[in-house]
């Protein structure tokens, strides 16, 4: 009796562990589905879901744990605000092929705010 009853917590564990590893599953997409969500409101309300002229300063404020941003095939980019990447501290790829007639780049597009030290 004790061994099945021993059987049987161990069972009830197990399942209750996979149903753990199965809810930060579950957590972790919702998690990316909501930064697909607020990167879809703030390029609409950015008006980058359109090909733009400009990407303004801030456009992607918010976005802080943003790790790879791919602008490409943007015809109409013509250039690029100083604080036009603000907020994006773990940016570790840019990716821009194809922005043919991208002609400016702003030296502080990259920066949080004018200061020689950021």
């Amino acid at each position: 009796m004790r061994l099945l009853l021993r059987v049987l917590m161990l069972l009830l564990l197990l399942f209750l562990l996979n149903l753990l590893q199965l809810l930060c599953l579950l957590l972790a997409r919702l998690r990316v589905l909501l930064i697909m969500l607020l990167l879809l409101v703030t390029m609409r309300s950015t008006n980058l879901l359109v090909s733009p002229q400009v990407i303004p300063n801030h456009a992607f404020h918010g976005l802080f744990r943003l790790h790879t941003l791919i602008l490409d095939n943007l015809a109409a980019l013509k250039s690029v605000e100083a604080l036009a990447f603000h907020d994006l501290n773990s940016l570790h790829t840019i990716q821009m092929h194809g922005c043919r007639q991208l002609t400016y780049l702003d030296p502080f597009a990259f920066f949080d705010d004018f200061k020689a030290d950021s």
